[in-house]
């Protein structure tokens, strides 16, 4: 199965008894003109995208909300988004995780499912 098609029907399964338009998607990325182009395909598509700029605003959306997936930055100010899905993981097992970084090497890689990304995906 793809990497889309597998993202989807993960995403799919979490929101299967809901509207789309329930299924809540945190987004993390300090790129505001990236950060606003998923945020607005997402949304397009349906989904309800809660956008954040740094890993710290990004733990408290977590803490403070409920979500079926988190999309997060590597490089983030204020808390890196390995260090967040770390976090997230220690909170939550279940939610996919989904790395969407500019950091390409395998090492950055590895590091990224060690923390406990489903997937990993270079911009």
């Amino acid at each position: 199965m793809s990497l889309k098609k597998e993202v989807r029907f993960q995403l799919f399964s979490h929101c299967s008894l809901r509207m789309m338009s329930d299924c809540k998607i945190l987004l993390v990325e300090d790129d505001p003109s990236l950060g606003f182009v998923i945020k607005d395909n997402l949304s397009l598509k349906g989904y309800d995208v809660t956008l954040c700029a740094d890993g710290e605003a990004g733990e408290q959306a977590f803490e403070n909300e409920h979500f079926h997936l988190c999309i997060l930055d590597v490089m983030l100010p204020k808390k890196d988004g390995f260090a967040l899905a770390e976090s997230i993981r220690k909170k939550n097992q279940q939610i996919p995780i989904l790395f969407l970084t500019a950091k390409s090497l395998t090492e950055d890689k590895l590091v990224g499912f060690k923390t406990g990304a489903d997937d990993y995906i270079t911009k």
